[in-house]
């Protein structure tokens, strides 16, 4: 069942790829096209944007032994971000939901719903960590070499930024939706 439901979620959060909401009917093949690379595009220039202030950060920071303060600043960037950005995905995902109704007439467990939906923002929350987070720990790696123990650090930092970033993204979603 969880599948399923995951399935149907993602066909909702891709939805507009394949359907134009405007006009209320189904893109082209050049319009999928199109929305697809303005996306890549978008994307691209996120990586490029924080690949450039890790640079800068990280050729400033590491010389002066600040490696800690580097990954830190990094993180705290990442966990405003994604606040800031998943806040309203958590609001219309878990709180504000269309098709909260249809789901409980279902015989499907309310636990699986809520499963489902947090793994939906979990996954949000890991493409735009994994934007800013990865090129920092990239230019790390190419200014001053691979390092076993960097490598476990930043994946542990990275699923603790996961954490307390969903963690976050939901208790604020729920103060949006309330207010």
């Amino acid at each position: 069942m969880f599948r399923i439901l995951f399935r149907k979620q993602m066909q909702e959060y891709f939805r507009t790829f394949f359907y134009d909401s405007r006009k209320q009917k189904k893109r082209s093949v050049s319009g999928i096209i199109g929305y697809s690379l303005l996306y890549l595009f978008v994307e691209f220039s996120f990586i490029l944007i924080f690949a450039s202030l890790s640079y800068s950060l990280c050729s400033l920071l590491v010389p002066m032994n600040m490696t800690w303060l580097y990954f830190a600043m990094m993180a705290v960037i990442t966990v405003f971000f994604s606040l800031f950005i998943n806040m309203f995905t958590a609001n219309s995902l878990l709180y504000n939901a269309k098709d909260n109704d249809l789901l409980l007439s279902l015989p499907i467990p309310a636990g699986t719903i809520v499963m489902v939906r947090m793994a939906s923002l979990l996954l949000s929350i890991l493409l735009l960590s994994a934007t800013i987070l990865l090129p920092a720990i990239i230019v790390y790696f190419v200014l001053y070499g691979f390092s076993f123990s960097i490598l476990i650090g930043t994946l542990f930092m990275f699923l603790t930024i996961l954490l307390l970033s969903l963690s976050l993204s939901t208790v604020v979603g729920y103060l949006v939706a309330r207010i």
